[in-house]
C-alpha cells in the first residue's frame, strides 16, 4: 500500500510539474468504455484497499466516450482515495448515467462533507478542505483531476453539505 501511495505521489508530482510549465497534459484519446474502464480502477483499487467498500452501479451501460482510458482510471482512483479518507469507513457509490450529449461519472461518500466556503476552491492547487494533520495528503490530488477532466473536454464539480458527505460529478461529452 506504502508503494502505491508513493507511486502515486510521484506521479501525480510529474502531472504538476507538467501543468505548471505550460505543457499540455498529455492524453491518448480512444473509444472507450465508461463502465470497463471504471470496473477497471474500482478491481485496481479494491485490491490495494480490501477494506474499501465500493457499490458500482451500471444505471447505463454502453456510455462510450472519447478517452485516455488510464487516465479515466487516475480520475477515478483519486475520488475514490478522497472518498476513502473523509467517507469514514461508509460505503462508496458510483453510478454512470448518460444525459444529452454528456456521460456523467459519480462518485459519493457518506463521510464529513465539504464547507460551501472550502467547495469554491477545493479544485485548485495545494487546497485542502481539512487539517494535513488529521487527514494526509498534499492537496494535488483533486487539482490534477480537474486538469484530467478538462483536458477531455468535461468538468467535474462537487455537492457536498458538512457531515453528510460528498458527491463528486465528472461530465465528459460522449463519443
Amino acid at each position: 500500500e506504502q508503494a502505491d501511495r508513493l507511486e502515486r505521489l510521484i506521479g501525480d508530482l510529474l502531472d504538476m510539474s507538467a501543468i505548471e510549465s505550460g505543457r499540455p497534459l498529455e492524453v491518448d484519446v480512444a473509444p472507450i468504455d465508461l463502465s470497463s474502464t471504471v470496473k477497471r480502477a474500482i478491481r485496481t483499487f479494491e485490491a490495494a484497499r480490501p477494506h474499501a467498500q465500493v457499490t458500482f452501479a451500471d444505471l447505463d451501460l454502453g456510455v462510450v466516450v472519447e478517452a485516455d482510458s488510464h487516465r479515466l482510471e487516475q480520475v477515478v482512483t483519486n475520488l475514490l482515495t478522497n472518498a476513502i479518507k473523509f467517507g469514514q469507513r461508509q460505503p462508496i457509490d458510483i453510478t454512470i448515467t448518460r444525459e444529452d450529449r454528456v456521460a456523467r461519472l459519480s462518485v459519493t461518500d457518506r463521510g464529513i462533507g465539504i464547507s460551501a466556503e472550502v467547495q469554491a476552491q477545493l479544485f485548485e492547487r495545494f487546497l485542502r478542505g481539512v487539517s494535513s494533520k488529521h487527514y494526509g495528503g498534499l492537496g494535488l490530488g483533486l487539482y490534477i483531476t480537474r486538469t484530467v477532466v478538462e483536458a477531455h473536454g468535461g468538468r467535474i464539480r462537487v455537492s457536498s453539505e458538512v457531515g453528510q458527505g460528498s458527491t463528486f460529478h465528472v461530465e465528459l461529452p460522449l463519443s
